[in-house]
């Protein structure tokens, strides 16, 4: 059995779409860092992942390389931060 790898397809600083944009409460002039990735288990693709964060919580682009963070999840239209780290000891 091969391990489980993810691999980062796409990242940077975008200007949203307008239902991202409405989805988390942004202005006109805010922009998202939008990171895309791919997983696989046993080299089959067995889930994409696309994350917005607004970049005025990313601070930078850095944020979107494998084993950082934070990572921003919207629930019900509320901004949650879920973890920070790979290295997180919560």
């Amino acid at each position: 059995m091969l391990p489980p790898r993810t691999g980062l397809v796409r990242w940077g600083e975008e200007v949203p779409t307008e239902e991202i944009a409405e989805a988390l409460r942004l202005v006109h002039e805010d922009t998202i860092l939008v990171r895309k990735r791919h997983m696989f288990a046993d080299e089959k693709p067995v889930q994409q992942a696309i994350s917005h964060i607004p970049m005025q919580i990313a601070g930078s682009t850095d944020i979107a390389m494998p084993g950082t963070g934070p990572f921003i999840r919207v629930h019900d239209g509320t901004h949650l931060l879920t973890s920070t780290t790979k290295n997180d000891p919560r």
